[in-house]
């Protein structure tokens, strides 16, 4: 044990199994790191303003369409993309998991933390059934990895804000303005 157990800071404690969790949250820069990398590679258009991230997981090339979109896709590094939402989400599970000591013990920051597992869990089906292969599993991992990781930083900022008010407003504005541009990217 690094610090003892401390209930109103944050991290309350902090373990090598904290430390680990933690670490796991911090290689999730991979992917947008490995996004950028797919993205560059794409043997067609590809625009983060018009196209599914999804998209850049898609096995197959040529024209691609599923209720009311439309696309033309051609990714050649797509089994790199569905890694990545693969290892992402297993990250994101296993941070919930390592970190749930460091948190304080309250009913928002358990429900956030469950609910950031549950955005890995999606992440994970999201990678293993593309969406040309399985749309319906793939939408089902795709919509619990985002509105489930939006809800649950909100979630984990508003348990935060007693005792560490400036990262708890930080992860609340985070996930308002992910869930926002949720909201409007569908529109």
């Amino acid at each position: 044990v690094i610090n003892s157990h401390a209930v109103n800071e944050f991290p309350a404690t902090m373990t090598r199994q904290v430390v680990i969790g933690a670490a796991c949250w911090a290689l999730s820069i991979a992917f947008f790191v490995n996004q950028a990398i797919v993205q560059a590679a794409s043997a067609r258009p590809y625009s983060l303003a018009t196209n599914y991230i999804s998209d850049l997981g898609n096995t197959a090339c040529g024209s691609y369409s599923a209720g009311g979109y439309h696309a033309d896709v051609c990714s050649p590094l797509h089994g790199l993309m569905n890694a990545t939402f693969i290892v992402v989400g297993l990250l994101h599970v296993l941070g919930a998991i390592l970190t749930r000591r460091a948190w304080p013990r309250r009913l928002l920051t358990s429900s956030g933390l469950a609910l950031l597992a549950l955005a890995g869990v999606g992440l994970i089906l999201a990678g293993f059934a593309p969406e040309n292969v399985n749309l319906s599993l793939h939408s089902q991992g795709a919509l619990f990895g985002l509105d489930c990781l939006n809800v649950a930083m909100i979630l984990l900022g508003l348990g935060l804000l007693h005792v560490a008010r400036g990262l708890g407003a930080m992860a609340l504005v985070a996930g308002l303005v992910g869930i926002v541009g949720s909201v409007l990217f569908m529109h």
